[in-house]
């Protein structure tokens, strides 16, 4: 029976700050993925400092890639900076709560303002 995810925490744990055995790796588990039909989640973890060391060299590597990092104001933020599969550049918010990550609602866009043409248009295609 194959796996239906497969999740490796950490990457540096398994190959240490070599950004070549690094790419090999997540290569690898890209074929992995393809083969077995599983997702892979490889988690790579960013230093103290907060760089994130190597992501331009790992990004080619793979499909997706997010972060998840806390903000100033004590939430959590996941970003997708890249996706093959669909939209990137998407952000969502986080609380930690003592029962895990609770997803925040977007912020609410102000409405806009019709004009008289865009509120007939809307009229006509509602007749």
């Amino acid at each position: 029976r194959n796996p239906g995810l497969i999740i490796v925490d950490s990457l540096q744990g398994l190959v240490g700050e070599d950004q070549s055995a690094s790419v090999q790796l997540l290569q690898l588990f890209k074929k992995f993925s393809v083969i077995l039909r599983a997702p892979s989640i490889v988690i790579s973890h960013f230093t103290k400092e907060g760089d994130y060391k190597g992501v331009m060299t790992l990004q080619h590597a793979v499909d997706t890639l997010l972060t998840l990092a806390p903000d100033d104001d004590g939430t959590r933020v996941l970003d997708v900076r890249k996706n093959r599969m669909g939209r990137a550049f998407i952000q969502m918010r986080f609380e930690m709560t003592e029962t895990g990550l609770l997803a925040l609602p977007e912020p609410e866009e102000e409405p806009t303002q019709l004009t008289e043409e865009e509120e007939e248009e809307e009229e006509e295609e509602g007749e």
